[in-house]
C-alpha cells in the first residue's frame, strides 16, 4: 500500500511519446508527445488533440527545461517548473552520476505559476520579495546513490518493487521535510555520498522513477509536486 499522500503511476512509453497511468486501476491520466528535437508537449487525452494540450516542457538553449502553460495552441510566459540538469563526480575511479535540480512555485503560496526567470534564480527578484503574498519556490534535489564495490556500479535504494531495471533515467527527488524522516545505516561495502549524509535526517523522497520494464517506469509522487509537473520532471530525464 502506498503511504498516505503518495500517488503511484506508470509511464508507459509509447509511438511518438509517453502515457501516465494511474497504477489503481490502471487509469488513464496523461499523454505526452515530442515536439522538435528536446520539447515535450502534454495532453489530457490519448488522442493528443490541439484543444486537450495544456503544458509544453521547453528545452532551454543554456541547458535544462522550463514548464509553461498552453492554452489554444499558444504557450504562456509563467513558469510552473524549472529542471536543471548536472553531473555529481566522486573522482576518476567513480563514474559520473546524472543529477537533477527541480524548482517550483511554493505549495502554499496563491501563485502555481511564476513570471519567466524567477524560477531559474536562486533567489527571488527583489520586488516578488517584498511581496508577502508570494513565498520562495520549492528546490527537489537528486538522492544520490552509493557505490558498490563487489559489483562496480552505483546503487541507489528503490521501495520493493518500484524499480526492477537498470537505467540511467532511474532516480530519486528529495525535498526538505518537516519531520525527520529515519534512514536505515548503510550496509558494509557501499560508499554514501557525503551530502546524502548530512542532508538525509531532514530529506524526504518526493519523486521516484524506477523502470520496470523495457517500456515501463514507475513514477510515485507526493507533494509539494503536483500531476503535471511529477510527470514533466520524468520526461526532462529522457535527455540523459
Amino acid at each position: 500500500m502506498p503511504a498516505p499522500g503518495k500517488c503511484q503511476c506508470r509511464v508507459r512509453r509509447v509511438e511518438g511519446g509517453a502515457e501516465l497511468f494511474l497504477e489503481d486501476g490502471n487509469v488513464f491520466m496523461l499523454s505526452a508527445k515530442r515536439s522538435g528535437k528536446a520539447d515535450w508537449i502534454l495532453f489530457t487525452e490519448h488522442s493528443r488533440s490541439a484543444h486537450s494540450a495544456i503544458a509544453r516542457l521547453c528545452a532551454l538553449k543554456e541547458g535544462g527545461f522550463t514548464l509553461v502553460r498552453q492554452r489554444g495552441g499558444k504557450v504562456c510566459a509563467e513558469e510552473m517548473l524549472h529542471v536543471t540538469h548536472g553531473h555529481h563526480c566522486y573522482g576518476d575511479d567513480y563514474p559520473p552520476l546524472s543529477t537533477m535540480t527541480v524548482t517550483i512555485p511554493n505549495c502554499e503560496s496563491p501563485e502555481v505559476e511564476l513570471p519567466a526567470g524567477v524560477l531559474s534564480g536562486s533567489t527571488m527578484s527583489r520586488s516578488r520579495r517584498n511581496d508577502e503574498a508570494s513565498l520562495p519556490p520549492h528546490t527537489l534535489t537528486s538522492k544520490l546513490p552509493s557505490w558498490v564495490a563487489a559489483q562496480q556500479s552505483w546503487e541507489l535504494p528503490f521501495e520493493d518493487g518500484r524499480c526492477t531495471l537498470a537505467s540511467s533515467r532511474n532516480f530519486q527527488l528529495q525535498a526538505r521535510a518537516n519531520l525527520k524522516v529515519q534512514r536505515a545505516s548503510a550496509s558494509e561495502g557501499r560508499r554514501p555520498s557525503s551530502r546524502q549524509d548530512h542532508e538525509d535526517d531532514t530529506m524526504a523522497t518526493v519523486l521516484l522513477y524506477g523502470k520496470v520494464d523495457q517500456q515501463e517506469f514507475t513514477m510515485d509522487y507526493q507533494q509539494p509536486l503536483s500531476t503535471v509537473q511529477a510527470f514533466a520532471a520524468c520526461l526532462s530525464s529522457w535527455a540523459w
